[in-house]
């Protein structure tokens, strides 16, 4: 082979690599992806929350780019509210696919008369989108939730779904429901899984140990693990706070694919919670 022709091969490889993953390392044995989830408290009903639609719609867009995330999952988010992350991002110069999923109808005091609910943002096309309602619900409440699901690539076929469980002891037998409701919609399709979101359990709550692998401890018996889920490097049933005091969001990703790499909270002033992101290494 010529020496020009060796060189263009070698720079169409390096290309290639690079637009595959953002964070893909120098080897080609493994590949590291960086999944974000935040409640963006877009409606505002509790304390913490404010900002236009511009306002928040800028700072995610800005978190997006500066922490180079390949997905990111969002809980009580405006229905507009994804689009609009879309449109800023592609004026960034980055070009993302957006689903959202109604949980709670328009016309009813929130979002300015908009419907919200959950959405995913990525940087790989997303297809085969699930929206799946819990049958697990508050009696006659007006707001629905359930689980969002799609598949996209991130190192190979991947299944990524966000949910938002119920919050409040209260509803703690509704929301173990929910746990085993999504888990159920998230492995349905066969494929490794990434699962994020406001689970509204702290990561010691007995009914998370269907999700933590064996390795966290504390009765874990679990397929997943989660980076942020760590104590001096250790995995652990703990992790940073993200609302208030307490840690109560997650990135899941399937043991038998994925192992769990660098983790950051991100506080932002248009929430009552933190943007959580975690890296998921694959291979």
């Amino acid at each position: 082979m010529l020496p020009s022709v060796r060189r263009l091969v070698a720079t169409l490889g390096l290309v290639t690599g690079l637009v595959a993953s953002p964070l893909a390392p120098a080897s080609a044995a493994t590949t590291t992806h960086r999944v974000g989830t935040f409640n963006v408290c877009g409606y505002g009903s509790t304390g913490g929350c404010g900002g236009t639609t511009a306002q928040r719609v800028e700072w995610m867009a800005q978190q997006f780019v500066s922490d180079r995330l390949a997905v990111l999952t969002l809980n009580e988010v405006c229905s507009p509210v994804p689009d609009a992350l879309r449109a800023r991002l592609a004026q960034l110069g980055v070009t993302v696919h957006t689903v959202f999923q109604q949980t709670f109808p328009a016309k009813h005091g929130r979002c300015g008369g908009a419907a919200s609910g959950n959405a995913l943002v990525s940087r790989s096309s997303l297809w085969s989108v699930r929206r799946v309602t819990f049958t697990a619900q508050v009696p006659n409440a007006v707001e629905l939730r359930g689980v969002l699901c799609a598949r996209t690539a991130l190192g190979g076929p991947t299944e990524v779904c966000t949910a938002h469980l119920l919050p409040g002891a209260k509803k703690a037998a509704l929301r173990q429901r929910q746990i085993a409701e999504t888990l159920s919609a998230a492995t349905a399709p066969g494929r490794p899984v990434v699962l994020a979101g406001d689970i509204n359990e702290v990561p010691s709550a007995t009914m998370l140990d269907p999700l933590y692998q064996s390795r966290y401890g504390a009765g874990s018996r679990g397929s997943f693990v989660e980076p942020s889920s760590t104590r001096s490097g250790v995995p652990c049933r703990c992790g940073p706070a993200t609302r208030g005091t307490a840690k109560i969001d997650y990135v899941f990703g399937s043991a038998a694919t994925f192992s769990p790499g660098a983790s950051a909270t991100r506080d932002s002033p248009w929430s009552d919670h933190n943007l959580l992101w975690a890296d998921l290494i694959r291979g």
